[in-house]
């Protein structure tokens, strides 16, 4: 009967309304903290709203602010940067490598002062950053905390000392944002911090999100991103397939750069991403088969009025901003969309 069962679910609802922590939060979220928890290795989680809240909330448990500055990848997204700014502190841009489009470890240490207060690890397109094991060293030599966003490279592994280790559990704190170009997320985004342990910085975080207007997430988001999780590694195999097709078939082109294969690291494979010299051309003409995407440019020009780069300053990363191209690879591309597109570059590139 429709009257029972709205009966039953407004019952449920005064039971979930007495059983809900401002600390905690709902009994939704907990199990969604769990589920997460367990995916990464059974790691302390914390569930913040909004898909900056992780990295803003990392920033804030450190006690980073006003005129702190972290160290972070010229190379990212814009809200890395945004989010180092939203607490005032200052972002300091080292170049990337080529070999993973991470931040250079070589280039970290003439880079930190008395000012610096976090090292920031982006591990961009599914790819963890191949540096991960010295820049730790580094970090514990200063020591400084390390910080990783691995927004997207949900379930990537590195091996670091002989030990597989999975991105976002290896530094001091690690960020995940749930967002909806991510196939196993909602649509308006939902935050994960990752600890080391239960003690000091999970403390804080739990505290800082309580005092935070709409910190809790909300539970028709977690709703769905449970949902979907189940089916996350079902898309994950799927990507990994798609990656390897592309490779495959693009393999040998003169004029691409494909995305190097790392034995030491599981790829997830937010993105598969080439560079080409001839990009707004190869850009256009793949306009007509499939969507492509490309970085417009590196993450510390949008800093640079304020800083004063040049625009050489970070070559690698200047170069890899004009040359990217992302490649159609999610659970809703086929292997006959994954075939125009390859055939459409064998064509581009044989005019």
């Amino acid at each position: 009967m429709p009257e029972k069962d709205a009966a039953k679910r407004s019952a449920q609802r005064a039971i979930d309304a007495k059983l809900y922590d401002r600390v905690a939060g709902s009994p939704l979220v907990k199990v969604f903290e769990q589920t997460i928890s367990q995916r990464l290795g059974d790691v302390p989680v914390l569930a913040i709203n909004g898909n900056t809240g992780a990295l803003i909330t990392a920033l804030k448990t450190l006690g980073i602010g006003s005129g702190g500055e972290v160290i972070v990848p010229a190379f990212c997204s814009p809200i890395t940067i945004s989010s180092i700014l939203s607490v005032g502190a200052i972002p300091v841009f080292v170049d990337i490598r080529l070999r993973d489009y991470a931040i250079d470890p070589a280039k970290i240490e003439k880079k930190i002062t008395e000012r610096t207060k976090a090292i920031m690890v982006v591990h961009l397109f599914g790819q963890p950053a191949l540096g991960m094991g010295e820049i730790l060293r580094i970090a514990k030599k200063k020591p400084l905390p390390v910080i990783e966003n691995a927004a997207q490279a949900f379930g990537a592994k590195i091996k670091i000392d002989g030990k597989q280790r999975l991105v976002g559990t290896l530094g001091d704190i690690g960020c995940f944002t749930f967002f909806p170009k991510k196939p196993y997320i909602n649509e308006r985004g939902v935050s994960v911090v990752t600890f080391q342990s239960k003690e000091k910085l999970y403390a804080i975080a739990r505290k800082l999100r309580v005092r935070m207007t709409n910190g809790m997430p909300r539970e028709t988001e977690i709703t769905a991103i449970l949902t979907r999780l189940k089916s996350f590694d079902q898309w994950l195999e799927q990507r990994r397939e798609l990656a390897g097709y592309f490779t495959q078939q693009l393999r040998g082109i003169q004029g691409i750069i494909l995305p190097e294969s790392h034995p030491e690291t599981e790829n997830s494979w937010y993105r598969y991403a080439i560079r080409a010299g001839k990009r707004e051309a190869l850009l256009e003409h793949l306009s007509r088969v499939a969507p492509v995407g490309h970085h417009p440019h590196p993450a510390a020009r949008f800093f640079a009025f304020e800083k004063g780069h040049a625009s050489d300053d970070f070559p690698i990363s200047k170069q890899v901003a004009s040359e990217i191209i992302f490649l159609p690879i999610s659970f809703e591309t086929s292997l006959e969309d994954a075939t125009q597109v390859t055939q459409s570059i064998r064509t581009f590139f044989q005019k």
